[in-house]
């Protein structure tokens, strides 16, 4: 089987979010199985060349775009990765798009991944791939632009709320011809890349069974969920997993005390070891209070009340709360400073401002508890890092958490399967509940190490994930739209 990933990012040679995590991991685990796999990505600028193998050019073609005003020259590359194949597509002046500073973020990101997507078409109309598999809108044209070729589309949904909308004229000035399924079902000056995409992929996936439910509804279908329930035949739900290599607690050179293998007993003391660590390094007075932690981006997805009202709640409740991450919100700036500002001199909350992977991997070891009250989180990875380092993860409900975290003190959940606590409401209230039971279980010895046992049997690698994508990869289904 040869399967060809088109994808803007690659974690750690371009990373900008967690789409890179996901083709590295998948792709890695899909080569040891014994999947024959390319990924093909833009050649940007910063990409750290040096750390790739066997870089080479195999050559270089025009395109005419628009008749004969507008040419695309691109140079294609292979390389590889570890044990990743790569074929880097390179723009050249004029239309040089990704000699910039950033992979995302900039005005024309439409247009610069249009470009990306004609140059991989030209590319992959040469090959013969059993699947091509697209990532979110900025690669999910190609479904439109395969439609008359016998490749195959899956397309993965891993946020709904970035759709690629755009002007019809960065669409048109490209040469390409303008479709009435192409308007944006919100404001109609627009186009909908994604929703292009959709449309013409022969499979969809998202990055967990919940979330595949709730794009349908409108609560989190960003108006597309219309299409998405008429088409939801072809929509599967697939659970991310992570990396264990690199989150591995047992090898973790961030960790001054990484854990024994095999005794829980041992472990828990590892975890006191690494919190004693972690507190003299913040300059935080040593106590056997409960360490509560957030480690995450802070915008609207996050429930930023949520977290400010926690975090207030936690340390009226006696316990410690270090936060980890970047207000990446300009609407937030002001909530977020004025939570640093209130609790500035408590001796027992911590604010790091920016994100640093190896505290995090140290505050994850640590904290007896990490809490993602997110709005929506379509998979999470961070649950599943936290239960890797024997933290119980505080969750609310929805998307991707639904499915990996169920409550301890659940009835109907399988033994198996109880790792943490969670609360399904946006109300503040319904959180302060749960950090009031998550206070309780901390001082139950017995619950403890019973919820320790549990964390021990989970198993979030991408094995399982890669084999649901394999057998999607395999089905020769037929595009109905």
């Amino acid at each position: 089987m040869l399967v060809f990933h088109v994808a803007t990012e690659l974690s750690p040679l371009a990373k900008a979010g967690g789409l890179g995590d996901v083709v590295y991991g998948l792709s890695k685990e899909l080569v040891r199985l014994r999947c024959k796999l390319h990924i093909v990505l833009p050649k940007y600028s910063l990409l750290p060349l040096n750390e790739l193998s066997r870089l080479h050019l195999l050559g270089k073609k025009r395109f005419s775009l628009n008749g004969d005003t507008l040419y695309l020259d691109v140079a294609f590359w292979e390389a590889s990765y570890e044990d990743l194949s790569l074929i880097l597509i390179d723009p050249e002046p004029p239309l040089a798009v990704f000699k910039r500073k950033s992979i995302y973020g900039e005005e024309d990101d439409p247009r610069r991944f249009l470009l990306f997507c004609l140059a991989a078409t030209a590319y992959l109309e040469k090959m013969s791939p059993s699947l091509v598999h697209l990532h979110d809108w900025p690669t999910a044209p190609l479904a439109f632009l395969l439609r008359n070729s016998r490749h195959r589309t899956l397309l993965t949904l891993h946020n709904l709320l970035h759709q690629g909308r755009c002007s019809p004229s960065t669409w048109t000035s490209l040469g390409l011809p303008l479709l009435s399924e192409m308007q944006d079902p919100c404001e109609a000056s627009l186009i909908n890349l994604l929703q292009l995409g959709i449309l013409h992929a022969h499979q969809l996936t998202t990055v967990s069974p919940t979330y595949a439910k709730e794009i349908q509804t409108p609560a989190q279908g960003y108006y597309l969920n219309p299409l998405l329930h008429k088409l939801n035949f072809k929509l599967h739900g697939i659970l991310n997993g992570i990396d264990l290599n690199y989150w591995n607690p047992y090898k973790d050179s961030a960790l001054p005390f990484p854990y024994p293998q095999n005794s829980l007993p041992l472990i828990q003391d590892a975890k006191a070891k690494n919190k004693a660590a972690l507190y003299k390094r913040l300059g935080m007075p040593l106590s056997e209070r409960p360490l509560f932690g957030y480690i995450t981006r802070l915008d609207e997805q996050k429930g930023p009340h949520l977290i400010t009202h926690g975090v207030k709640a936690i340390l009226e409740l006696g316990g410690y709360c270090i936060i980890l991450g970047k207000v990446v919100s300009p609407s937030l700036d002001e909530l977020f400073s004025s939570l640093k500002a209130t609790y500035a001199k408590h001796p027992h909350f911590h604010f790091q401002d920016g994100f640093d992977e190896r505290l995090a991997k140290l505050l994850y070891a640590a904290a007896d508890f990490i809490v993602i009250p997110s709005l929506f989180e379509p998979c999470g990875l961070t649950q599943m890092i936290a239960m890797r380092y024997f933290t119980i993860p505080i969750v609310r409900a929805t998307g991707g958490l639904a499915d990996t975290v169920y409550d301890f003190e659940d009835p109907l959940a399988e033994e198996t399967k109880k790792v943490g606590l969670r609360f399904y409401s946006m109300d503040p209230q319904e959180q302060e509940q749960t950090l009031k039971r998550a206070f309780l279980l901390y001082q139950q010895r017995a619950s403890k190490e019973s919820l320790f046992k549990t964390l021990a049997l989970q198993d979030f690698s991408w094995k399982h994930s890669a084999q649901e994508y394999l057998k999607l990869y395999s089905q020769k289904t037929s595009l109905s739209i």
